[in-house]
């Protein structure tokens, strides 16, 4: 019998982030201890601009197809990360990119970088090199791709510092299997690259600076979100399809509401609060 042929769509990415306001019932959480606020959700408020600046980004990574780079400034505790991760999830839920992500930290750690990144999208944090193997090789053949180096490469960006079955001559070598995995995830829906707090990440930045270089090889939809606290960044400064946006402290207003969100004051100490804390979220 005739067997119908089903062809997966990708929803187009919505002109907007923003969704309909539904008035939700206040959550007082009266008398449950201090022991649960730590487990809650920090509401992200106000940054309406900043927040149509990154749904724009995506849109136009989606319509040129060719990478571009964000960086978000500001002083600790401002919120940088918070509005990317915001971002992430609002593009997650509505179907507009494919989102990894890539911490960095003062002191280098297993969980930084972009290998970790891999192995988070790769769905392989904390197998064995063999389960590891199988899952690679098993998603790539998925998307088409039978030369069993390419899932050797990968698995090796992702374990790093040598573990995997792929020797790397030099880091370009390792930045081209990375990018070509950007690709094929780009080839679906548009890529967010999230990398958090570049001042210690010059690997990530030199990965983006190589995905930049290579603009105009064929489609590329990536958008690098970059969190940074200030100052030069010699990778990126001066590039083509790069732009920075600085994140102010909130305002008053926005900050009495996330104030009123997170904590049960009376309305003088809540005053104190946003005073002391000059519009820092942190």
């Amino acid at each position: 019998s005739a067997v119908d042929t089903v062809v997966a769509e990708v929803a187009p990415i919505p002109e907007t982030w923003r969704a309909p306001i539904v008035a939700r019932p206040p959550l007082k959480l009266v008398g449950a201890g201090l022991g649960l606020f730590a487990f809650r959700t920090i509401p992200l408020v106000g940054r309406s601009s900043e927040r149509d600046v990154l749904w724009d980004g995506v849109r136009t990574v989606e319509r040129s197809g060719t990478p571009h780079v964000m960086v978000l400034e500001g002083p600790a505790g401002v919120g940088k990360s918070r509005l990317v991760q915001w971002m992430a999830a609002r593009a997650d839920e509505l179907g507009a990119a494919i989102v990894l992500h890539a911490t960095h930290g003062e002191n280098p750690a297993a969980a930084h970088g972009l290998g970790r990144m891999l192995s988070r999208n790769l769905r392989c944090v904390g197998l064995d090199p063999s389960k590891s193997a199988s899952l690679v090789q098993t998603s790539l053949e998925a998307a088409g791709v039978r030369d069993p180096y390419e899932w050797k490469a990968l698995l090796s960006a992702a374990l790093g510092d040598g573990a995997g079955p792929v020797r790397f001559h030099n880091r370009d070598e390792r930045y081209a299997v990375v990018h070509r995995h950007l690709v094929r995830l780009g080839a679906e829906r548009p890529v967010i690259v999230w990398l958090d707090d570049v001042q210690w990440g010059k690997d990530a930045l030199a990965f983006a600076r190589y995905v930049l270089d290579r603009r105009g090889q064929g489609p590329c939809p990536v958008l690098f979100l970059l969190t940074h606290r200030g100052g030069p960044l010699p990778e990126i400064d001066g590039q083509r399809d790069t732009e920075r946006l600085p994140l102010e402290t909130l305002e008053d207003d926005a900050q009495s509401e996330l104030i009123e969100e997170l904590l049960s004051l009376s309305p003088g100490l809540a005053t104190h609060v946003r005073e002391r804390t000059a519009g820092n979220p942190l």
